[in-house]
């Protein structure tokens, strides 16, 4: 690799497993100078043609890890994860070589503890009975003051990661569908992704008055085919925008759970009322006008019942009691 240090972007990635091969893509595609240490030579033949950098090489061999110039490297990232015995010797290699910022991986609590004392001095007090307490207070100042001079001293300074801790974490905010993305930092602090709250609809931030609210900070708005823009008190917030949310989880958790627009209820259309058509007319009836009938002669009307009879005058021929008719076709018997 040549004598003198890399360029500052340089990282040595240790490790070609699902974290250390993720990281180093990422680390590649971001334009850093990726070395990818693996000893496996399946996982070399494979991300020889996509990394910059692949080397063959077992991690815990102090001379191998000299061998392929780990110490010119400012960065390094350890992905072991299978092996802690491999994670510890190969971390422990780097902090020898005063690798100045070294993140590792860690699969439990204690194997974070133990990666995290690898650059720790840890020196007991020994406190009798015979020192006041501003002895005490002294030797306290003074252990602390070794302590921070010891990253300046060997050059490194560990960071575990625990990334299915992480996930995990991650994974559990967001299965109420309340959040679109979750990132939480130190102390309970959180940025999140999500929808809008049905009461900030159509106001401004400063309307709505999220902050006096609820203690959240609107980071950014972003509407639909626009960019993400930096949000102002005067910012408008529309039902379809995606917020940048900052604050305490417990906090956001309060202003997600607010609700969010239901979505739009379908009423069913009224039946179509069809015209009832009249009631047909029986085939049989038909109007008789009073007084004289339109039956035919010779018959009497079948079906339409009897009619009132007028008294019939003298010398008349008495009429029809069924159909009311005096035709001579009809008989009154």
């Amino acid at each position: 690799m040549g004598n003198g240090k890399l360029h500052s972007d340089a990282v040595l990635v240790v490790g070609l497993g699902r974290f250390g091969a993720a990281a180093a893509e990422a680390l590649h595609r971001l334009g850093h100078e990726v070395l990818a240490v693996e000893r496996n030579p399946e996982l070399v033949q494979e991300w020889s043609g996509r990394l910059t950098h692949v080397v063959e090489a077992d991690s815990t061999n102090l001379h191998a890890m000299k061998q392929i110039g780990a110490a010119q490297f400012p960065i390094a990232v350890v992905g072991i994860g299978t092996s802690i015995e491999a994670s510890v010797l190969s971390t422990l290699n780097l902090v020898d070589l005063k690798v100045g910022q070294i993140w590792a991986k860690a699969i439990s609590h204690a194997h974070g503890k133990i990666l995290e004392r690898l650059a720790t001095e840890a020196e007991a007090e020994h406190i009798t009975g015979d020192e006041d307490l501003a002895t005490v207070a002294r030797r306290s100042r003074e252990t602390r003051q070794r302590k921070d001079n010891l990253v300046r001293r060997t050059g490194s300074r560990v960071t575990v990661v625990y990334p299915e801790a992480t996930m995990g974490e991650r994974t559990a905010h967001l299965v109420t569908g309340k959040l679109l993305d979750y990132i939480e930092f130190d102390d309970g602090f959180a940025i999140v992704k999500m929808a809008p709250p049905k009461e900030t609809h159509n106001f401004t931030l400063d309307q709505a008055g999220v902050r006096t609210k609820y203690g959240i900070t609107v980071v950014g708005v972003k509407r639909p085919g626009n960019d993400f823009t930096y949000a102002i008190p005067t910012t408008k917030v529309h039902p379809d925008d995606t917020l940048i949310v900052s604050g305490h989880v417990d906090q956001i958790e309060a202003f997600a759970a607010r609700p969010c627009p239901a979505p739009p209820a379908v009423v069913p259309a009224p039946p179509s009322r069809a015209t009832s058509p009249s009631p047909a007319r029986p085939s049989g009836a038909s109007t008789v006008a009073s007084g004289t009938g339109s039956a035919s002669a010779g018959s009497c009307r079948a079906g339409t019942g009897p009619r009132p009879r007028s008294p019939a005058a003298p010398g008349s021929r008495p009429s029809c009691p069924r159909c009311g008719s005096s035709r001579s076709g009809c008989s009154p018997s």
